[in-house]
């Protein structure tokens, strides 16, 4: 991994709380890959071990990797896939630097020579530097006064942004965090895997939380998206004020001692209004988004998360 994605080239070393961290620096460009370990080489094992992060900024690059970070959050836990309903018009479709399947190929040689579990492209967004002005111009006055003070976004920064599932008999895993229970310290009930592309190349690459299958499950018959959408109004009588944002078969996982096993579930991502009472007595609603998990063998509740 060390030399697929940082070359030959010489690099500085850091134990970190979590991950062995890799640096590279010169006039031209400054890259960083954190290995992550579970703070196995700072002495502890508190975390997950497994998974990695990469960036890359070339000299004279326009936005940095902070700036990217804020328009273009892909927060593994969010329920907002990955933060990017900021841009609603977002679609696949080529961009002035370089054609999207070009891009995208680029992406998959660096998963092919790292051996990766197998990974398959599950959402692609091109950003113009019209909706990236946009989100700055949305971020709240402290964000902006620290990191895009007398900035804007370039044509330079626009990039490609590709989210990808890991595939199991053909069934992605889950990539949101569903449980209704708190996470413990070292659980991975969500895989990760995402890429970011501008006109520099792939600046951005992130894995975690990805299985290696050690062992073959059952073959068992599996309950409809409508049966499994009806235990969800059964169980929880949600409003006509939901929407359903999106639903799919995937497998979800459930840890048992050091493993985890992966069981085939129908999970509903929603976006539902509720109505609060302030504290000065008023009324109020918000939007908030809800996970539902159903068991797609047995059709029992899993989890709900939100």
């Amino acid at each position: 991994m060390l030399d697929t994605l940082l070359g030959g080239k010489e690099r500085k070393k850091e134990i970190q709380a979590s991950s062995v961290a890799y640096y590279y620096e010169d006039d031209r460009e400054n890259t960083a890959l954190l290995l992550y370990d579970g703070g196995k080489a700072w002495g502890e094992n508190g975390g997950l071990d497994g998974g990695f992060s990469y960036s890359t900024e070339k000299a004279g690059q326009h936005m940095n990797s902070v700036q990217y970070s804020h328009v273009l959050s892909m927060d593994p836990d969010s329920l907002e896939r990955k933060g990017m309903d900021a841009y609603p018009d977002a679609e696949e479709r080529d961009l002035s630097f370089k054609r999207f399947s070009d891009s995208e190929q680029e992406v998959r040689n660096i998963w092919e020579t790292l051996e990766l579990p197998q990974l398959e492209l599950a959402e692609a967004f091109s950003i113009t530097k019209e909706q990236m002005q946009d989100k700055i111009e949305h971020l709240d006055e402290e964000t902006k006064r620290d990191t895009f003070e007398h900035f804007y976004a370039a044509e330079e920064d626009e990039c490609y942004v590709m989210i990808y599932h890991q595939m199991v008999d053909g069934i992605p895993v889950v990539d949101v965090y569903w449980p209704e229970e708190p996470r413990e310290i070292g659980e991975a009930p969500e895989t990760y895997a995402s890429a970011v592309v501008n006109q520099s190349g792939v600046m951005w690459m992130e894995a975690m939380g990805l299985y290696t299958l050690v062992g073959e499950g059952e073959e068992n018959d599996l309950i409809s998206y409508e049966e499994a959408l009806d235990v969800i109004k059964k169980e929880y009588a949600y409003s006509s004020n939901a929407a359903l944002k999106e639903a799919g078969l995937r497998y979800v996982s459930i840890k048992k001692d050091s493993q985890y096993e992966l069981i085939p579930a129908w999970l509903f991502q929603m976006k539902e209004t509720r109505r609060f009472q302030t504290g000065t007595g008023q009324i109020s609603e918000e939007e908030i988004n809800v996970c539902y998990a159903v068991h797609a063998v047995t059709g029992l509740i899993m989890g709900k998360n939100g």
